[in-house]
């Protein structure tokens, strides 16, 4: 009997969630902070008749829902959806390419404040995350042979890298071979600012580090030239 109604129970809740299935969740059920494997942290918010998404490192992006549960990037080719659970709220963000899938558990709001906390420290401190050095000299020999990991970039920002590779692996492979990196700082946003000498000049990069080899965006310019000494 006990066995009976524990598989009633699962099927009530497999049908309560499937009833949600395909149809598009209030903007209520799914604001919150969500986390990918790779650390990224995405926030989503209200705004007007949609919502705002903010990733770890990265400004603002728009999503719009449409009738068939997905919300739709503005900017990029590329869309969210949401599981949600029997009441109607939503337990995982998924972020959809053309390609690719990745889903996110939501994270609770002591977990979230937690991690903007070690973040707000970080930037006040000018902490350097010991890794990241190491991992923007694997991105620079990457980009300059033309073939960046994609697996270690978030969702957005390889798309980005993707449509713009020819042009930052000609600007790489004009500037030489990489000869030294030094970290100089922390940018209001938590990404990690390094002056990289390569043999044909100098250059400031931003890279923001999710640890274990992930970046969630990442840039580079010719380096300001030093402040003459007094």
């Amino acid at each position: 009997m006990q066995r009976l109604m524990l598989a009633a129970l699962a099927t009530l809740i497999s049908t309560a969630a499937m009833a949600q299935a395909g149809k598009t969740p209030s903007l209520d059920a799914v604001v919150g902070h969500y986390r990918f494997q790779s650390g990224l942290i995405m926030k989503v918010e209200k705004n007007g008749e949609g919502l705002s998404v903010t990733s770890t490192g990265s400004t603002p992006q728009g999503v719009l829902p449409s009738p068939d549960g997905k919300f739709n990037y503005t900017q990029i080719a590329a869309y969210l959806t949401f599981d949600l659970d029997a009441a109607g709220k939503a337990t995982t963000l998924n972020f959809h390419t053309d390609d690719k899938s990745l889903p996110a558990a939501r994270l609770d709001e002591a977990t979230a404040k937690k991690a903007a906390d070690a973040l707000a420290a970080k930037i006040k401190n000018q902490t350097a995350d010991p890794t990241c050095a190491t991992t923007l000299k694997r991105v620079v020999e990457e980009l300059r042979a033309g073939k960046p990991d994609y697996s270690k970039m978030t969702p957005v920002f390889a798309q980005q890298t993707r449509t713009q590779l020819s042009a930052i692996q000609g600007a790489v492979q004009q500037l030489g071979a990489l000869k030294d990196v030094k970290f100089t700082g922390v940018g209001p946003a938590g990404a990690e600012i390094f002056n990289v000498a390569f043999e044909n000049g100098a250059t400031e990069w931003r890279m923001f580090c999710l640890g274990n080899g992930y970046i969630s965006s990442a840039g580079f310019r010719p380096a300001s030239p030093a402040s003459p000494t007094k």
